[in-house]
């Protein structure tokens, strides 16, 4: 299953359903044309179930650039339920939800799908992008919800992945900093712990 290559659960937003904010909508004729456009391309099918949809989305995609990362979305979910992995269709998706979270800075999604599109490139092993993507999160969306896990997983990876412990220590001590009553905040300190006795380890050996 495409999970295997993701590092945890928690990880992916939960983007495509279960969405606290609805699409906006203004007087304006030609964004109404837009949204109908594109939720014309996302949903023609709609009325035909398919298995790896198990819900409904209840909104629609704002832009053209929305509705392809939905179109895509659900060609990696159908690709999940099949117990596949569509390589293609990700690293699309990582550059389109990229390139809607720097353009669409009010978007109600942008930010989840920047984390999303963080957990695909971990998922690819490209961590180095991975930690870019996260990077976009706590630049511009520090009021995000999502700005808790990117603070957390570029810890992470820099920790776990890429074993560089320096900047793991400064992301991890920036969590705690910010952070300090977060749920996550006893395992980040748990972790900091953990790469401070590395770090002291490596001294000595030396």
């Amino acid at each position: 299953m495409l999970s295997r290559f993701l590092i945890s659960l928690s990880f992916a937003a939960f983007l495509f359903v279960g969405c606290q904010n609805s699409s906006s909508t203004d007087g304006d004729s030609s964004k109404a044309d837009t949204e109908t456009s594109a939720q014309a391309n996302v949903d023609e099918t709609d009325d035909k179930a398919s298995p790896w949809q198990a819900k409904k989305r209840n909104f629609s995609p704002e832009n053209e650039l929305e509705a392809e990362i939905i179109r895509l979305q659900d060609s990696l979910d159908r690709a999940n339920y099949e117990d596949r992995l569509d390589i293609e269709s990700m690293e699309s998706a990582i550059a389109k939800m990229k390139e809607h979270g720097l353009l669409h800075t009010n978007h109600p999604r942008s930010s989840a799908y920047l984390l999303r599109a963080g957990d695909y490139a971990q998922g690819l092993r490209n961590f180095e992008e991975a930690i870019e993507i996260l990077g976009i999160i706590l630049e511009k969306y520090p009021d995000s919800h999502e700005y808790i896990d990117a603070l957390y997983y570029t810890g992470y990876i820099y920790d776990r992945q890429k074993k560089d412990y320096k900047n793991a220590v400064k992301y991890y001590e920036r969590f705690l900093r910010e952070l300090p009553t977060d749920d996550l905040a006893p395992q980040v300190q748990a972790h900091l712990n953990r790469v401070q006795t590395i770090i002291e380890n490596e001294k000595n050996d030396q």
